[in-house]
């Protein structure tokens, strides 16, 4: 039922903070190592100053326990998930909830940011790994496979994978870019229950109700080394930064550290009183955090009643609706979320306000698009800069021209000029523009009025793989099925 911090090298205690009585059930360094976030049966996040070792403030909100917590990249927002079925983005700085997805259909049991912070990963009792861009607050996909819940994720050091895992006994990893599975690891005999990858992003380690740790070589695709606590639950496991050694936690009530290169263990790290769910790594490596709840872990499923959410009270005639509409452009999605959720609060008013503001993407001149492909594709050098400032101002539309014309030509320097601003474009951050009316269409699906359904249904009438377009019609889609139609 508390946190303790560890002096790595020697082993020792350096300080203990006090829990609450329903115990402590994750754990989250700071990027800079000076803070760190609990998450706590009680339904509370924590944030923790360690270098005065006091409590920062308590974040409020989930109305179940809270399974999993993490600091974005630049650690200025947070991420948590819960057995109520929701994830909350917090502004760390202030406190704040900024936003609220409810998409999973069961607990909310692991989260993971990409390294770049654009994206959050998300799993949990409904079998999905879900994708959600933090940028227009939007789910990007979601990644079936799993036939038991997912527990367990973790992006790679360079963001290009991504590890889910769970109660199926199964391992899977990931191209977030678009989707597709990798690779499918199984070995283990119980449910999983943590991931990590190794710093240089080589190797993963799962931890399992079978007692073991398991270490996997992405490369080869196979198991190359286990180790094992003789009847134990080991519900997490975190590298050290220099990937030398490996921290285990379990239901013993012990924290173990490992030599990675033999599995031997080096030493052991006592002193909680109940099973240790939780253990992190400082970023420096020399501190490590453990966390622990009493008793046993509860797994009974979440109650479907739950008590409604206050809603936000706002007085519409108080709101600086222009600051509001700038703010939904601002690339700090601290700003951009905070006015998204005013927006949801008055429905009445921002409908109307959405609906002017926010026009559907005009038809493309498709025959326009292929000749200035065909130029970019070409030998002119004069033309192909000329074709590439002109494609370039029609940003995400020409995508479907451009990969039509890469496949219809065959491999040499006129694919490869195509291939290259493909991939530029992919890249590109999203225009400010663009980022407005993405969230615009968040509001519009958040407010779930038949009024918000016919503003989407028209933005859904726009040019035809237009982000805007395709972000609306997942809208109105979203909506039919919770029974909201447009008048």
């Amino acid at each position: 039922m508390t946190i303790r911090l560890w002096d790595v090298p020697s082993g020792e205690e350096l300080y203990k903070f006090p829990g609450n009585q329903r115990g402590i059930t994750t754990l989250a360094f700071g990027p800079e190592g000076a803070t760190l976030l609990s998450g706590s049966a009680d339904g509370r996040v924590r944030l923790w100053d360690l270098v005065n070792k006091r409590l920062v403030r308590e974040l409020k909100g989930h109305r179940e326990e809270v399974r999993c917590v993490v600091f974005s990249p630049d650690g200025r927002v947070a991420a948590s998930g819960g057995m109520d079925c929701t994830i909350r983005i917090w502004d760390l700085a202030s406190g704040q909830e900024l936003i609220q997805f409810s998409a999973h259909q069961g607990w909310v049991a692991a989260l993971g940011f990409s390294p770049d912070g654009k994206m959050l990963a998300s799993g949990g009792e409904d079998l999905y790994v879900r994708l959600w861009d933090l940028l227009t607050s939007r789910q990007l996909t979601y990644l079936p496979g799993h036939h038991n819940w997912v527990e367990a994720l973790a992006f790679a050091p360079d963001g290009k994978k991504l590890a889910s895992a769970g109660w199926d006994q199964t391992i899977r990893i990931w191209d977030p870019a678009d989707g597709r599975q990798l690779a499918k690891f199984s070995g283990h005999t119980r449910g999983i229950l943590s991931l990590a990858f190794s710093p240089d992003g080589l190797q993963l380690a799962s931890t399992s109700g079978d007692g073991t740790i398991r270490l996997w070589d992405l490369a080869a695709g196979k198991e190359i080394r286990q180790m094992r606590v003789q009847r134990a639950v080991i519900f997490a496991a975190a590298f050290s930064p220099d990937g030398k050694t490996l921290v285990s936690g379990s239901d013993d009530s012990m924290g173990r550290c490992w030599e990675v290169a033999s599995g031997k263990e080096l030493r052991q790290f006592k002193g909680h009183q109940g099973m240790v769910l939780a253990v992190v790594f400082s970023p420096d490596g020399r501190m490590l955090a453990t966390a622990s709840k009493g008793g046993s872990v509860d797994r009974r499923k979440p109650a479907r009643q739950l008590v409604a959410e206050p809603q936000l009270q706002v007085d519409p005639a108080s709101l600086n609706w222009e600051g509001l509409w700038d703010d939904l452009a601002d690339v700090d999605i601290r700003k951009a979320f905070a006015a998204m959720r005013l927006l949801t609060a008055v429905p009445d008013q921002t409908v109307p306000f959405l609906q002017e503001r926010v026009q559907p993407v005009p038809p493309v001149d498709h025959a326009r698009v292929s000749r200035w492909v065909d130029t970019l594709a070409g030998d002119s050098l004069v033309g192909q800069d000329k074709a590439s400032t002109e494609l370039a101002k029609l940003g995400d539309l020409i995508i479907p021209a451009l990969r039509l014309a890469i496949n219809e030509r065959p491999p040499g320097p006129s694919r490869q000029r195509l291939e290259k601003h493909l991939e530029r474009l992919k890249n590109a951050p999203l225009p400010p523009e663009t980022l407005r009316s993405l969230r615009a269409v968040q509001v519009l699906i958040r407010i779930k009025t038949p009024e918000s359904c016919r503003v989407l249904r028209r933005l859904a009438d726009g040019a035809l793989h237009a982000l805007l377009t395709s972000a609306a019609e997942a809208g109105v889609n979203q909506l039919a099925q919770q029974k909201v139609v447009a008048q």
